[in-house]
């Protein structure tokens, strides 16, 4: 599936199944991941803040998701 440039902002995915999906330039903005495997999915350029919730390692870092 592939979330690409989609706005999910204060989406609920938690521990959504995303394994091979793409959130490149998507807006995560207020969304809630938590229990999400994120490693399963191409999570460049996705855009996010400081109330995007997110698994661990996962952070939010200057807007962005990273490890």
């Amino acid at each position: 599936v592939s979330f690409a440039g989609a706005d999910l902002t204060g989406a609920h995915l938690y521990a959504a199944e995303v394994y091979g999906a793409s959130f490149s330039d998507a807006q995560l903005a207020g969304a809630d991941l938590t229990g999400t495997q994120l490693q399963l999915a191409d999570t460049g350029g996705a855009k996010c803040d400081a109330a995007t919730r997110l698994p661990s390692p996962w952070k939010c870092d200057a807007g962005r998701i990273s490890r």
